[in-house]
């Protein structure tokens, strides 16, 4: 049975919710939160350097720290959902729209682009886990995401949010927004066109 991956990363953590099944009325395989960051790195990590004297190796350790984790966190889910006989298919994940500066300084510098980078730093470490590991990553817009998920599988936004609804009742607490975006965007890659 086919499924599909689906995160939506927080500060310093992320939902993973994994959707097997047909596209049409998937149910949640697996679900779990995955920690990004242990205790040597602060899930802030921009804030963080803004106080730093060299903000650059704390960055760089978050990133290292954060790619590490996600990878293995990606590696492991796969795992788990192929010893039950799924064979899994793509990963999706709520992305952001904004762009950032390329320079440090520019970012420590403003207040919104630290949480803008925090932000993008988790989404940038899962997509190149899901990469790592072979998947095919679908990115939807965050900040549209009921919209994007219903337009890619070609189902009413009212129809995805009684369905997420009837998953929630199914697999219990907890089941908050963070949870509800991952399943979405899994269930756009359990969805996704072969051909793309």
């Amino acid at each position: 049975m086919r499924a599909a991956l689906g995160f939506q990363a927080r500060t310093g953590w992320a939902a993973l919710v994994a959707l097997a099944g047909p596209a049409e009325t998937p149910t949640v395989a697996l679900r779990r939160r995955v920690e990004l960051v242990d205790d040597t790195i602060p899930a802030h990590v921009f804030h963080a350097a803004q106080e730093a004297r060299d903000p650059r190796p704390l960055v760089k350790q978050a990133e290292r720290t954060a790619r590490a984790a996600g990878r293995r966190a990606v590696l492991e889910a796969v795992r788990e959902l192929e010893q039950a006989g799924h064979r899994v298919v793509g990963m999706g994940l709520g992305v952001g729209t904004g762009n950032l500066p390329d320079k440090l300084e520019a970012i420590l510098a403003s207040h919104a682009l630290l949480h803008a980078a925090e932000g993008e730093l988790y989404r940038r470490v899962l997509v190149e886990a899901g990469e790592h590991n072979g998947l095919r990553v679908i990115g939807l817009p965050r900040k549209e995401l009921d919209a994007a998920a219903a337009k890619e599988l070609g189902v009413r936004p009212v129809a995805l949010r009684e369905h997420l609804a009837a998953m929630g009742r199914e697999v219990g607490p907890p089941w908050r927004q963070e949870q509800k975006e991952a399943a979405l965007t899994a269930w756009v890659a359990l969805g996704a066109r072969r051909s793309r």
